[in-house]
């Protein structure tokens, strides 16, 4: 799965129908990508941590590929349902994502 805060999604062009690369990606994307494995509770935080500002229009808002899930912006924690490849999280499992190198050192409270 893909975790990406939208702050690091930059473009100022139309991208093309077809094929998207790494190459496209990399145009897109201020940051380096990377793989990390991290467990579901800690992608959970990830997750409670990327929707904490909202509504605002914080950075860290998430955009997400290979999961989907749910959130209450007036409710704690704030994350309700997360699904990853049509199943229910498992807090104890380990789950691979890709993300930016700036998120995966840390970067914006990551």
């Amino acid at each position: 799965m893909s975790l990406i805060n939208a702050g690091m999604v930059r473009n100022d062009t139309v991208i093309p129908s077809g094929r998207l690369t790494y190459s496209k990606i990399s145009n897109i994307i201020n940051s380096p990508l990377i793989v990390k494995k991290v467990t579901g509770a800690v992608l959970f935080q990830i997750l409670e941590y990327a929707v904490s500002q909202y509504p605002g229009f914080a950075g860290q808002f998430p955009c997400v590929s290979g999961l989907r899930f749910e959130f209450d912006p007036t409710a704690t924690p704030r994350v309700r349902k997360v699904i990853v490849n049509k199943e229910p999280l498992d807090i104890h499992r380990e789950y691979t994502i890709t993300t930016t190198s700036f998120q995966g050192r840390g970067g914006d409270g990551f």
